[in-house]
């Protein structure tokens, strides 16, 4: 497999962009958010509507309410252009994916949204290139496409025809719809048995209970763990609820490091020996609600170029100091109140 990593939307956006332009067969593109709003430079619409009319087969999956704004006059030009534009919409389950397949030789995996108020995001987004991979990720869409209405023979047959193979850097996926969780098994394989270190990248802070003890183990033993999150995010109440959770896990003895700006990259590096990265932050909804996909990577040279990726953020961080952090009556208010409302679901 090849790869390339990208640091911020912007440089993703562009990869994906350049990506679309050079497509012959199909387009399959799969976003918790997508909005026209990125162009002129990025005008993902225009240029996916001159593919589709040059008879490339093109494919859209957005999430309901990550992309509601979506304009309905731009879904209908979509649609009239012989693109297939499909909303994922199942009460609370949402999918959470941002995923792109370019014909059968690229496709494109991570955290990375397209929201014009996104660019300047710091997060991490993967280019991949490589048969087996490939057809992992063209599968797990052509699920989706099938469970949210798509029609188009060619592409449901993508998930017929491909079979799931171990390869050395393997496609991991939650989906809540049929009770997969390969995400949280890995996380709760990992963390058990990492020795050194476990690395968190994530923007939203509302670990699980299990995961949360099993960090709380992982320390216990001698494991130093690190997490990297944004000082303040681009919504005003997980501010609070990340606040509270950090508060809750330096309690641990987990050392975390506060991110100036907005930090979208979602990780685990375990040992500096394993990454898992992709769509999924370190939350409930992630773990249990959403469809959410990622890979899982051993390879030595993307581990070091993720690595270096990560001591830049952290150089640009600061390291909170623990007892300077403690919880008061209005974070366990909360806290229990996020686990009653979680535990009905």
């Amino acid at each position: 497999m090849k790869y390339k990593f990208y640091n911020t939307s912007e440089k993703a956006w562009q990869a994906m962009y350049e990506s679309i332009q050079e497509s012959k067969v199909f387009i399959l593109l799969e976003m918790y958010i997508f909005l026209p709003d990125t162009s002129p430079k990025y005008d993902f619409i225009e240029t996916l509507i001159k593919k589709a009319e040059s008879g490339v087969k093109v494919a859209i999956i957005a999430d309901k309410i990550g992309s509601q704004k979506m304009p309905t006059f731009v879904i209908k030009k979509l649609r009239k252009a012989g693109i297939e534009f499909l909303f994922a919409s199942k009460l609370l389950r949402r999918t959470h994916r941002k995923i792109l397949v370019v014909d059968n030789h690229t496709a494109f995996l991570g955290g990375v949204n397209i929201k014009r108020s996104t660019s300047k995001w710091n997060d991490l987004q993967i280019k991949i290139t490589g048969k087996k991979s490939i057809k992992s990720i063209s599968r797990t869409f052509a699920y989706s496409y099938k469970m949210y209405g798509g029609k188009k023979k060619e592409i449901l047959d993508l998930y017929n025809k491909s079979k799931l193979t171990k390869v050395k850097n393997i496609i991991l996926e939650h989906n809540p719809h049929e009770n997969i969780s390969t995400i949280s098994t890995y996380y709760r394989e990992k963390i058990i048995k990492a020795k050194e270190t476990i690395t968190i990248v994530t923007p939203y802070l509302l670990p699980p209970l299990w995961l949360a003890v099993l960090l709380d183990k992982a320390v216990r033993r001698g494991v130093k763990v690190n997490m990297l999150i944004p000082k303040k995010t681009d919504l005003w109440l997980i501010n609070f609820i990340n606040n509270s959770f950090v508060k809750k896990m330096s309690s641990l003895g987990i050392d975390i490091y506060y991110y100036g700006s907005m930090n979208h990259a979602k990780l685990m590096l375990i040992d500096d020996k394993e990454l898992f990265m992709g769509s999924h932050n370190m939350d409930i909804a992630s773990f249990k609600l959403n469809s959410e996909i990622g890979i899982f990577i051993q390879d030595k040279k993307a581990i070091l170029e993720v690595k270096e990726i990560i001591l830049k953020w952290q150089k640009d961080s600061i390291k909170i100091e623990a007892e300077k952090y403690k919880l008061n009556w209005f974070d366990f208010i909360l806290m229990r109140f996020i686990a009653m409302f979680y535990s009905i679901l």
